[in-house]
C-alpha cells in the first residue's frame, strides 16, 4: 500500500455515544470469523472486517438493550513505545434493577464473548476476535441509590485487548444457525 494522505472531514455528524442495543455471542460459538482484507488498498482496511460472522449450528448472537445517553466506548493505546497494542472498553447502562439483566451477568461474567456495538452514526464496531475475546469486567455494578433523586441502574463494563476494535458492515446472526 502506498502512502495515503488523510484530509480533515468537515461537516460530519459526530454525536458521541452508542445506540441502545449491544449484540453479543460466545466466542466459542463462532464458526467463521470475518477478517481484515487480504489486499489492503486504503488505511481503513487495517481496521475493517470483511465477511459475516457464521455461527455453529444451534447458536446465534443475542442482544441486551441499554440507555442511549449512558452507553459509551473508549478505545485506547496500551503498552510501551515499540510494543504498542490496544485496550478497548465498552460501558453499558440499564436503568432499574432487572432480574433478567442480573441473570445475564451471572451467566456470562466469566465467559469469552464477541460484542458488536453501534455508534450514533450507524458504525458497527466489533469487540473481540478469534483468540482475543471480550469479557465482562468484574467492576459491574447494580446501584440502588440513596435518595429519590439518585439513579437506580445496572452498569456493565466490557474489555477487549490486543487490537483496535474493528469496523463491521456484515450481518449480525440473530437467528440460530442450522445445518447447511
Amino acid at each position: 500500500m502506498d502512502i495515503q494522505d488523510i484530509e480533515r472531514k468537515v461537516g460530519l455528524d459526530n454525536d458521541a455515544g452508542l445506540k441502545t442495543k449491544l449484540y453479543f455471542g460466545r466466542s466459542r460459538d463462532v464458526n467463521v470469523w470475518p477478517t481484515v482484507p487480504e489486499t489492503m488498498t486504503v488505511l481503513a482496511d487495517k481496521v475493517t472486517l470483511e465477511g459475516d460472522f457464521e455461527m455453529k449450528v444451534g447458536t446465534r448472537f443475542g442482544f441486551i438493550e441499554g440507555h442511549v445517553e449512558k452507553n459509551s466506548f473508549t478505545n485506547s493505546g496500551a503498552g510501551q513505545v515499540g510494543n504498542s497494542s490496544a485496550a478497548n472498553q465498552l460501558t453499558f447502562f440499564m436503568y432499574g434493577t432487572d432480574p433478567d439483566v442480573l441473570g445475564w451477568i451471572e451467566t456470562y461474567k466469566n465467559d469469552d464473548l464477541v460484542l458488536i456495538a453501534e455508534d450514533l452514526q450507524g458504525n458497527l464496531r466489533v469487540y473481540g476476535a478469534e483468540g482475543l475475546p471480550a469479557q465482562i469486567m468484574p467492576d459491574w455494578q447494580e446501584v440502588g441509590g440513596a435518595s429519590v433523586a439518585d439513579e437506580k441502574m445496572i452498569q456493565i463494563n466490557f474489555r477487549y485487548v490486543g487490537r483496535i476494535a474493528k469496523f463491521y458492515s456484515g450481518a449480525i446472526p440473530l437467528t440460530e444457525a442450522v445445518e447447511p
